[in-house]
């Protein structure tokens, strides 16, 4: 998945999805050493295809320069930058 490609969360939407204290501590894309890319989010690690914690959003990718959710009930998709 390109998460580039993905439209960035805006003010606007993270206020609506309740995402206003979701921040990125750690990212880590997926490498020989490490098969599954994940985050530290909000100090708890979420692997690709989890929930974060306290939120209705699934992480679906990680880069180095942000992630990629989808709101489980509308499957909106999002970009977040670093």
């Amino acid at each position: 998945m390109d998460i580039e490609r993905l439209q960035r969360l805006s003010a606007q939407d993270r206020s609506r999805l309740r995402l206003d204290n979701l921040r990125l501590n750690v990212l880590r894309e997926a490498s020989r050493d490490h098969p599954e890319p994940m985050a530290i989010i909000n100090l708890k690690k979420v692997y690709v295809g989890e929930t974060i914690p306290g939120t209705r959003v699934r992480l679906i990718g990680v880069t180095a320069n942000g992630i990629g959710i989808e709101v489980e009930d509308t499957r909106e998709r999002y970009r977040i930058p670093r």
